[in-house]
């Protein structure tokens, strides 16, 4: 079987097709009244049955650098599970959904990292560190990816911001005391 993501995202409890391109108000709205909860500002979450019959959290991360209405799923189980075993079904899910993935990358964290590209969206599954071994599954739709001027305003705006020129004129002001000390001291 091969999901279609062009027309949205299809959970099976509840059944419901989350179409993409919602604003933060319609999601709501939608998903409300089947527990969706809000983490932060720009990100929801629910737990659901998708991937042919997994259940699991779904998350909705919102980017305002792709636009208002612009989000990546994220897909993962709460803590405790055991990873590895966790790994191998959501891999057996993410194949019973999609297929087989069509590229594979080994990885340090003794799990390979799989990706999919169904249509213009990407599909990945694996797993990384942060503190400790998290693994996740993100669905990106094809505007997932910020445009180059976003992309170049950021780090104009650093290179020009003023951590990036106080800090370093700081550190060097800091040190004229102690270079002054170091040449009276050799006099």
């Amino acid at each position: 079987m091969r999901s279609n993501l062009d027309c949205g995202y299809a959970l099976e409890d509840p059944p419901i097709t989350v179409p993409w391109g919602l604003s933060r108000r319609k999601l709501a709205q939608i998903l409300g009244g089947h527990g969706l909860r809000r983490w932060d500002n720009d990100n929801f979450v629910i737990s659901c049955k998708s991937l042919t019959g997994l259940s699991h959290e779904l998350q909705f991360r919102f980017n305002v650098d792709y636009g208002p209405n612009h989000y990546m799923l994220v897909l993962y189980q709460l803590p405790g599970h055991d990873i590895g075993q966790s790994f191998h079904t959501f891999q057996r899910h993410l194949e019973l959904t999609f297929g087989s993935p069509s590229s594979s990358e080994d990885t340090d964290d003794s799990f390979p990292y799989y990706t999919w590209k169904i249509g213009d969206f990407t599909v990945s599954h694996g797993v990384h560190e942060r503190f400790v071994l998290c693994e996740t599954v993100s669905i990106a739709p094809p505007s997932y990816s910020p445009p180059l001027p976003v992309r170049c305003w950021r780090t104009l705006a650093y290179w020009f911001s003023i951590e990036s020129f106080l800090i370093p004129r700081l550190v060097l002001l800091s040190l004229i005391p102690v270079l002054v000390a170091i040449y009276l001291l050799s006099r």
